[in-house]
């Protein structure tokens, strides 16, 4: 069945519990929900700002356990320098208040803004 709804609805929002449960909602994983539309419904340089903040993304959650235990050390890797560097920004960018509304415009502006300069520097 839930196969069924996602074809019919081309992608899906996937919540994740231990993301209410540290408090931020909402509770979507970004990582695991997918949608084969919203690239075509960007401009070059939205869909730009939202792979790289995506690549980000990943690449904090692929290393996060060596994050936490103290095993990485900054200079290893350029792109999970950059990851470590605009998580907690992209994080406050992830939640949203109870009644609080925003435009794909407003949105997009909050992602550029969170990766720093143009939103691009540094995009490989």
């Amino acid at each position: 069945m839930a196969d069924a709804v996602r074809a019919i609805f081309d992608g899906h929002i996937v919540l994740d519990r231990r993301t209410a449960e540290a408090g931020r909602y909402p509770a979507i994983d970004v990582l695991r929900s997918l949608s084969r539309v919203a690239p075509g419904c960007y401009g070059d340089r939205e869909r730009a700002l939202v792979e790289r903040a995506r690549r980000l993304m990943r690449a904090h959650a692929d290393a996060a356990e060596l994050i936490q235990l103290g095993a990485y050390r900054r200079g290893g890797d350029p792109l999970l320098d950059e990851a470590i560097r605009v998580r907690p920004a992209l994080e406050a960018l992830l939640a949203q208040g109870i009644g609080e509304r925003s435009t794909i415009g407003k949105g997009i502006d909050r992602v550029a803004a969170a990766l720093g300069s143009d939103g691009l520097a540094g995009a490989d």
